[in-house]
């Protein structure tokens, strides 16, 4: 992971020097391999989570103590979103050069904010923490510039399409998938779960509801599982490109906290590194 960052959306930023470093316009770039061209990282058992200084971030899966290739990075986006009359969004570009923190690259991660604006001068406000094995993450909607429509702040984790390759059907191929499995928990409490065996539509059905919880297992993607959660005022929706086939085709998790009963930006979105 010695390359630029994917130019994936919007992200938050790592570690906090108390205020003492100077605001710094463009985040600033490690320069310690594999994390060159990041302005901050952490590295966790499962998997590692890099922050660039054009604002992308990735999260890193981790296999036999080492980095999976950039096939299996799996973007995470910080957006902001223009809701249009017509219902859908329209995501609005981020000024990357606009992008401020008074905190320094770091591999020593604790907690930042940043700041950054997008096209019709709408300003966000970023934030990464970690502690004790987890990355939280989260941000707001500061001012809405000459956008008339409503806005929204999301973060999209993306997972690609795993098994491209693979000769599905056959006894290796069933062995290796036979614990793959994505479990969510709603916030009415109910639980549900989707297969390798299972075509999974996250537009039908229960997984259409609320999601305070995700945690997904595909072997392609590293040794461990994926964990997600959304603290109180939060909420965790999926999409998925084919909804003809299984959840490790491709499946993209968006966070969304509620604006309205958290003004302030204190939900997050928590990532277990564990």
């Amino acid at each position: 992971m010695e390359s630029k960052t994917l130019r994936t959306g919007l992200f938050a930023g790592l570690v906090a020097i108390a205020g003492i470093a100077p605001l710094m316009a463009e985040l600033p770039s490690l320069e310690e391999k594999p994390w060159y061209g990041y302005f901050a990282g952490i590295e966790g058992k499962k998997v590692a989570v890099g922050l660039g200084t054009d604002g992308g971030a990735v999260i890193v899966p981790i296999k036999n103590r080492e980095w999976m290739t950039t096939q299996n990075y799996i973007p995470l986006n910080y957006q902001i979103e223009e809701v249009l009359p017509n219902g859908k969004t329209a995501v609005k570009k981020i000024d990357f050069e606009s992008l401020t923190s008074t905190s320094a690259a770091t591999v020593k991660p604790g907690t930042i904010m940043f700041t950054g604006k997008t096209e019709g001068d709408v300003k966000f406000e970023g934030y990464f923490e970690v502690s004790r094995g987890v990355v939280f993450v989260g941000g707001r909607i500061l001012e809405k510039g000459t956008v008339t429509n409503p806005l929204k702040f999301t973060i999209q984790a993306v997972f690609p399409q795993a098994y491209k390759n693979a000769k599905k059907g056959e006894k290796e191929w069933e062995k290796k998938v036979e614990d793959d499995i994505l479990e969510v928990r709603f916030a009415d409490g109910k639980k549900a779960k989707s297969t390798v065996k299972d075509t999974f539509d996250a537009t039908a059905g229960d997984f259409t509801k609320p999601i305070t919880q995700v945690e997904m297992e595909i072997s392609e993607f590293g040794e461990g599982s994926f964990k997600f959660t959304a603290s109180p005022n939060s909420k965790i929706s999926l999409l998925n490109p084919k909804i003809s086939g299984p959840f490790y085709e491709g499946i993209t998790l968006v966070w969304e906290a509620d604006a309205a009963t958290d003004p302030q930006g204190k939900a997050r979105l928590a990532i277990d590194l564990k």
